[in-house]
């Protein structure tokens, strides 16, 4: 009997000894199979994140100053860069012309409106008359009352006519602005439809650009949530920046399919030192609260960008969305939390749930 226990004593501790050589080969083993990588945290900070354009500023508004006639300019009335007001008048064209053809048909006029008158008193007493007119003598002077009704619209139309291209020998501005300078003088013929000079209104300024589709998007998603923080600003070559933010003026309805982007405008308010024509900087600025991880960790598959995050020395590959990026820095909108340890270098030595630990 006491053999026996002494045997069962002498097997336990041997199974024993077994189990533990076993636990420690296992430990080893997990330790040596591990894959040395780098880690780094996803952390959040409060980020600057800038796009730039480069355009030209345009006008708020460009009106061309355009001859309705063909005659010889008298004079003008302005110096290239002046501001001018709606209204004012601009250039005088020679009168003459008009001014004689205008008095010839207001005196056929006179003529042809007593033609009319007394066709008209005609008309109104034979209407009196009644029975005592045959109804053949009433259809004639009816008819030579309608015949003179239309001779005297028909003059009373080229007065008018007469009378407008008379007012254009008067060229004002139908608008406020800054006027450009004429390559006409005194003395020339300018023609129907010649641009003499144009009025730009500047009291504004606006530049358009082309903004990527995802860019897009993205701002207008967040002014939809109210959580718009975009800063439209303009700077200028020599490195200046506007002291006056811009507005969004407007967003086209298509986007060109071989360039992938919208034409977006913007509108800023001119304080007399932006000229139509210059070149500009357009910074679309955000500044915002973001969680970002290095580029260097960004992993590409098949379902679009991942990264490997790192729990318990195990590394799972994790989808995420991206946001911008800014230097080796990039946003992570969704997939990935403050604090989250991803693998940042070592990622084409793994495989989803690889066992990792830290280098060095």
């Amino acid at each position: 009997m006491k053999i026996r226990l002494i045997s069962l004593l002498l097997a336990s501790v041997f199974i024993s000894a077994c189990e533990t050589s076993n636990t420690a080969e296992v430990s080893s083993t997990q330790t040596t199979d591990a894959i040395e990588v780098d880690l780094a945290n996803a952390n959040q900070q409060q980020l600057t994140f800038e796009e730039v354009y480069t355009t030209t500023v345009l006008a708020n508004e460009e009106i061309r100053v355009i001859s309705r006639l063909t005659s010889t300019l008298l004079d003008k009335h302005f110096q290239a860069g002046d501001y001018v007001e709606k209204g004012q008048l601009l250039f005088s064209l020679d009168p003459l012309e008009f001014e004689l053809n205008l008095a010839s048909l207001q005196a056929n006029l006179v003529n042809v409106r007593a033609k009319y008158n007394s066709a008209l008193k005609s008309l109104q007493r034979a209407k009196q008359l009644g029975d005592a007119i045959s109804k053949q003598e009433l259809e004639d002077i009816e008819t030579k009352f309608l015949v003179n009704q239309a001779s005297l619209k028909a003059i009373e139309k080229q007065v008018d006519d007469a009378e407008l291209l008379l007012s254009r020998t008067n060229i004002k501005a139908t608008r406020s602005g800054r006027i450009s300078q004429t390559q006409y003088s005194p003395g020339d013929t300018v023609g129907v439809g010649q641009v003499l000079a144009s009025i730009v209104d500047d009291s504004d300024f606006k530049v358009t650009v082309s903004i990527d589709e995802k860019t897009v998007l993205q701002a207008i998603q967040q002014y939809r949530d109210g959580k718009s923080q975009f800063e439209v600003l303009a700077r200028f070559l020599d490195g200046s920046v506007y002291p006056i933010g811009g507005d969004l003026d407007f967003i086209d309805n298509q986007i060109n399919p071989a360039t992938g982007a919208l034409a977006v405008g913007f509108k800023f308010a001119n304080d007399d030192s932006v000229f139509v024509g210059q070149f500009v900087e357009v910074i679309l600025r955000e500044v915002k609260q973001a969680v970002v991880i290095p580029s260097r960790a960004l992993v590409q598959t098949a379902n679009g960008p991942a990264v490997f995050k790192v729990s318990r020395g195990k590394a799972q590959l994790q989808p995420i969305e991206l946001g911008f990026q800014l230097g080796n820095q990039t946003e992570v909108i969704t997939g990935l939390e403050d604090g989250s340890v991803v693998v940042s270098r070592g990622q084409q030595k793994l495989s989803d749930g690889s066992q990792v630990r830290q280098r060095g």
